[in-house]
């Protein structure tokens, strides 16, 4: 209903769109700084906010990060419609199936860092 509402020019949907474009932009802005990436797409419901939702961010971003870094900075809406879902999941479960133990750190280093945790968060409560 925000996005619809915003699209007619409603005041406070309109602020709410621009204060989530800013506060998008102020995160994206750090990954790019990070990252250094040549495209950013982001989820296609985003876009059914309209156009104002993805200048902003390209302001925000363009203004908080490394001129260096947005110079080639293309930022945009993915467009792959209802299968995007269904082909991240397919993804994850290839990973998982086809993944190289040898990059995965020893079951006993991530058994020991859980433990340590847990005694931690019983000595606190």
């Amino acid at each position: 209903m925000v996005p619809q509402a915003a699209k007619a020019s409603e005041k406070t949907c309109l602020a709410i769109v621009e204060q989530v474009g800013k506060y998008l932009g102020l995160g994206l802005a750090n990954l790019v700084n990070l990252f250094n990436p040549s495209m950013i797409v982001l989820d296609q419901s985003l876009g059914l906010a309209c156009n104002e939702l993805l200048d902003q961010i390209v302001r925000v971003i363009r203004r908080q990060a490394l001129r260096y870094s947005t110079d080639n900075l293309t930022v945009r809406f993915a467009r792959l419609g209802i299968e995007g879902s269904t082909l991240g999941v397919g993804s994850m479960v290839l990973d998982k199936r086809f993944e190289i133990p040898a990059l995965k750190p020893p079951r006993f280093m991530v058994e020991s860092v859980t433990v340590h945790r847990n005694r931690q968060q019983s000595r606190v409560a």
